[in-house]
């Protein structure tokens, strides 16, 4: 996936008065007027590309527009393929500001923000398997495919000792297709709404009822980027508050969940 760059002036935005918490925030993560954001193209929780328009859409751009507003800065939003490419951006100052995933094993050369919203993850199957449930994954010895480095894999890894992982890598479409046409797997792993983008391209598969983990979307910054970072978490508290991030996950529909106290 080549990298995609939108631009948005946010031009003679209204003045804004910000809640107590908001207030004991410190910097903004902007420079020279220009709020610099990378996202992961590959995640829907994060945005999509409007097939009318071409544009991104969703959660992460709502909450980048939102904050370009409130500083009066002009946005740069940069669509990447890989978690890495997103992490090197940061640390190479070509975005302030990440959309990720968060995880321990992600963090050194950045730090992630508190996390706004989970994305249920969960699994496909072949038709003809006598798994049923999630539970049955372990007791069945499962082989499943997933994105190298994606969260749910993490997880996996981390909790189902009796769950073999078979890792390709990218997101497309086209190779986990072949990858399930192989035969050399029993499914699949991934965001339910991934999952569901896959089922329509790997026919003969069933989607297991459930979450496995809701995995936790945050913000990210570069290490050392503290009074960013301080900002952002207070940027989040307000919105949580203000019914702006609810009203964005509402509009975009893709089954992921706002993070409750």
């Amino acid at each position: 996936m080549r990298p995609t760059r939108r631009m948005i002036l946010i031009a003679g935005a209204a003045a804004w008065s910000p809640s107590t918490v908001f207030a004991q925030a410190t910097r903004p993560p902007t420079r020279d007027g220009v709020l610099r954001v990378a996202l992961l193209g590959s995640n829907p929780a994060q945005a999509i590309t409007d097939p009318r328009t071409g544009a991104l859409k969703g959660v992460a751009i709502d909450l980048a527009e939102e904050m370009a507003r409130r500083t009066q800065a002009r946005l740069e939003v940069t669509s990447l393929p890989t978690v890495q490419a997103v992490t090197d951006a940061l640390v190479e100052q070509k975005a302030d500001v990440g959309f990720l995933a968060s995880h321990a094993s992600r963090e050194g050369p950045i730090r992630f923000s508190n996390t706004y919203l989970r994305n249920p993850q969960s699994v496909i199957i072949r038709q003809t398997s006598q798994i049923t449930s999630l539970g049955d994954l372990e007791r069945h010895k499962a082989r499943l495919g997933v994105t190298r480095g994606d969260s749910i894999g993490l997880f996996i890894g981390r909790n189902m000792p009796g769950v073999t992982l078979v890792p390709i890598e990218g997101a497309e479409l086209g190779p986990i297709a072949a990858l399930l046409a192989q035969g050399d797997v029993e499914g699949f792993a991934a965001s339910r709404l991934r999952l569901e983008e896959i089922l329509r391209a790997a026919p003969g598969f069933r989607l297991l009822p459930g979450s496995l983990y809701g995995v936790p979307q945050a913000f990210a910054v570069r290490a050392g980027d503290t009074q960013e970072l301080a900002w952002i978490n207070a940027f989040i508290a307000d919105v949580k508050a203000n019914g702006l991030l609810e009203a964005s996950i509402a509009r975009a529909a893709n089954g992921t969940e706002i993070e409750r106290p």
